[in-house]
């Protein structure tokens, strides 16, 4: 599906804060090699929402994922 596009709700909820130790592992564990590329290599393939509730988490979310992949989002049903 190589239009897909994925959104972590809740600004990604765990994944954009622990991106670090994420990669730290990728580097020095061999069982944590899953994926072909350290794990902050696939931040830029997702969009984030926005419904993060803390001013610090999104700018830190829009530090960490790149102002280009954070998206508006509501928790409006």
């Amino acid at each position: 599906h190589p239009g897909l596009r994925l959104i972590a709700a809740h600004g990604g909820g765990y994944l954009p804060t622990a991106i670090g130790r994420s990669d730290r592992a990728w580097k020095v564990r061999p069982e944590a090699h899953g994926c072909a590329h350290a794990p902050s290599s696939y931040l830029s393939k997702l969009w984030f929402d926005t419904v993060v509730h803390d001013e610090r988490a999104l700018r830190w979310l829009v530090e960490v994922a790149g102002a280009d992949r954070v998206l508006l989002g509501s928790d409006f049903p």
